[in-house]
Order: structure tokens, then C-alpha cells, then sequence
């Protein structure tokens, strides 16, 4: 006698999930329109991984009244989307993202507020030091004033540097640094130091050059220089074991943020962890949106 089967059965074994996602990581900014994937599998692959994992966190607010008490409403308070996953291969392309980098072509030359020794000055936080991304250097530097309106500025590695037009700076004019090949290595913007800035007070700040993470054996990444997160579009695609059907997991604006993890064993290969949480994309907010995504601002999952 045959044993019937009872309980639930697999209907389609066609919608049965079996190995890792693809994940994909590319420029936000120019690709922010597009709700369809449009990553390049080859160039943007994230590579070899180890784990992969969805979550979509929703948080709720219950209501209760009478007695004995009984549950009224439930109201959604917030909803959060994020992606883990661990890769295999370690090279500069891959560290960029766990950095919280973008690694499309290079990384800005940027300079970092760093600390001041002053009694009342101050700077002005909408203005940011500018730094060339062909002359930018790695360096620190020490603006020392020499009454409330000059100042001098000093590099650690760079010694004394002078403005393009004039040797000493003027907190009302722009300040461009130049090398002894008369290339610019930063410009400090006029009006940048604001407040009252008093003889051989100072003020120091950092400057980084442009970093390239496009080759698998050479680059750089700088450790002692995080920053807020870059925006980056992820789009995770898992593939059916039919070899025919898909499922895209789409953020389209989002950011990577990990405490970067190397652990080397003699027996394995080391298994990089990182965390991709979606941030909105729809119009709503003045960042880098498109109304494309109104209706669902953290992405979507789509099958095909």
C-alpha cells in the first residue's frame, strides 16, 4: 500500500531557492532613474562571495484598550531594507565598498577639517577647502596667523607654501596653494575663517589625493580618513535554478556601512563581512532622488 503524502507540497520547484545572489555595486548618481537593473554584471560584480542576506525590518506600534485589554490597531512605524554578504576576493575595488567608498573610477581628492588653536575664530561650515583631484596631495597643513585678517600656511611633508598671487593669505580672498611647479595644490576659500583669529593663533587640516581602485594588485586605501558613507546603487540578482528565472533585489541610492573585518586562517580563504542598508530615493527629500521611486523609496524586489 502506497503512503499518501500529507501536508503542504511543493507546487512550482521552479521558485525553489538554491545558492548565492550576484551583487552588483555602481554609481548612484546616474543610474537613480532607472527602476530596471542596469548594472554591469562583469565590471560591477562584487565577486566571489560567501554568504548572502536579505532583511527588511518593519517596526510596529500596538494599541490596546478595555479589560481584559485587547489588541486595537497595529500602525507601521518605520521599515528598513538592508543587505549582508561576505566576498571572497580581497582587492582595492572591493576594500573601497567596505570603506564605504565608491569605487566607479577613482576616489575626490578631499581635505578634512582637523582641529584649531583660537579663542574666538571660527570657520564657516558651508565652505570646504578644495582639492584638485591631478595635484592633490597627501599632507598636513597648518594655517598660522599673523594678525586677524593674514596668515601663512605650512605643510608637515610640503614646508612653507605660497598663494598664487600673493605670498601671504587674506581671509577675504581666495587662498590657491601652488607647488614649486607652480601647480595648484589647494584653494582655501575667502571668507572661510569667520569670527575674530588673533596673532600665531592656527588652524590645521589634512589634504588627500585621488585614489584609484580599478587595478586588483595596486592602489591604496587610506585607514585614519573615514568619512560619511558615499552613495552607491546596489542590485543584487539571483538566479533560479532553472537557469531561466530571476529575482533583483534594487536599491538604488544606499550606502555600506561595516566595521571592515579581515580575519586570515590558514585553512580558508578570508571572508570579508559587509552591510548594505538602502537609504530613500524618492523625490521627497533634496538629496540625489528621482520620483521614479515615490512608490517604493527604498527599492524594490522584482522577478522575471
Amino acid at each position: 500500500m502506497a503512503i499518501q503524502r500529507s501536508g503542504p507540497v511543493t507546487r512550482d520547484t521552479s521558485t525553489v531557492a538554491l545558492g548565492l545572489a550576484r551583487i552588483l555595486v555602481g554609481p548612484c548618481l546616474t543610474n537613480v532613474d532607472q527602476r530596471d537593473p542596469v548594472l554591469d554584471q562583469n565590471m560591477n560584480s562584487l565577486g566571489a562571495l560567501n554568504s548572502t542576506s536579505f532583511t527588511s525590518n518593519i517596526e510596529f506600534w500596538s494599541y490596546m484598550s478595555g479589560f481584559p485589554r485587547m489588541e486595537d490597531i497595529t500602525i507601521p512605524l518605520s521599515e528598513t531594507a538592508q543587505l549582508e554578504c561576505e566576498f571572497k576576493e580581497v582587492k582595492p575595488w572591493n576594500l573601497a565598498i567596505a570603506r564605504g567608498l565608491d569605487p566607479a573610477g577613482t576616489s575626490e581628492a578631499h581635505a578634512l577639517n582637523v582641529t584649531s588653536t583660537t579663542a574666538s575664530g571660527t570657520v564657516d561650515s558651508t565652505l570646504e577647502i578644495s582639492v584638485p583631484n591631478a595635484t592633490g596631495v597627501d599632507d598636513e597643513w597648518v594655517v598660522v596667523f599673523d594678525a586677524t585678517s593674514g596668515y601663512s600656511v605650512y605643510g608637515r611633508n610640503s614646508g612653507v607654501v605660497q598663494d598664487v598671487v600673493d605670498a601671504v593669505g587674506s581671509i577675504s580672498s581666495d587662498f590657491t596653494a601652488v607647488n614649486s611647479s607652480d601647480e595648484e595644490l589647494f584653494t582655501i576659500p575667502a571668507n572661510f575663517f569667520t569670527g575674530t583669529w588673533a596673532e600665531n593663533e592656527t588652524f590645521i587640516f589634512r589634504t588627500y589625493s585621488q585614489g584609484s581602485f580599478t587595478d586588483n594588485h595596486s592602489g591604496e586605501i587610506k585607514l585614519g580618513t573615514f568619512k560619511t558613507p558615499e552613495y552607491v546603487r546596489m542590485e543584487a540578482i539571483y538566479t533560479y535554478p532553472n537557469q531561466q528565472n530571476h529575482m533583483y533585489i534594487i536599491f538604488p541610492r544606499c550606502q555600506v556601512v561595516s566595521s571592515l573585518d579581515l580575519s586570515f586562517a590558514a585553512e580558508d580563504n578570508a571572508n570579508v563581512p559587509i552591510t548594505i542598508q538602502s537609504k530613500r530615493a524618492d523625490s521627497s527629500i533634496d538629496v540625489i532622488t528621482s520620483s521614479v521611486w515615490d512608490d517604493s523609496p527604498l527599492g524594490a524586489i522584482k522577478f522575471d
